[in-house]
């Protein structure tokens, strides 16, 4: 059975594409600017963004592709973070990447951490 979901979610200051957020089924092909990733796992990726990634394998897969279906990121956040750093969990917004201050921080030389802040103020970590 071939299980593929995407959803666009629009920046709530702009208007603009904020990300686009695919899930992938193990042996599903997603593609990416690279080529094609790994089939052996589900994954989820998220494209533009405070912060684009790929993460494998995905957990409660179901509640991942309701969530594309419906366009809930807050449904996304509540399975994981990781899958909506795109998401204001305080004011409840979508953001694009022009409307998230983030920092990167390091620790001896490796990354640590990205946090971030929205429009209104809010931090949140966004990658870790």
């Amino acid at each position: 059975m071939t299980v593929f979901s995407s959803h666009t979610f629009l920046c709530a200051a702009c208007g603009d594409q904020a990300v686009v957020v695919s899930f992938a089924a193990a042996g599903e092909p997603l593609r990416h600017p690279g080529g094609i990733l790994d089939q052996t796992l589900s994954r989820i990726q998220i494209s533009d963004g405070p912060i684009p990634m790929t993460k494998a394998p995905v957990s409660q897969e179901a509640g991942v592709i309701a969530a594309l279906q419906l366009g809930d990121a807050a449904a996304l956040y509540a399975i994981d973070p990781a899958y909506a750093p795109f998401w204001c969990p305080t004011c409840h917004r979508s953001y694009c990447s022009r409307h998230w201050k983030t920092e990167t921080r390091f620790d001896e030389g490796f990354f640590d951490d990205v946090i971030g802040w929205c429009p209104e103020d809010h931090r949140r970590l966004l990658a870790d």
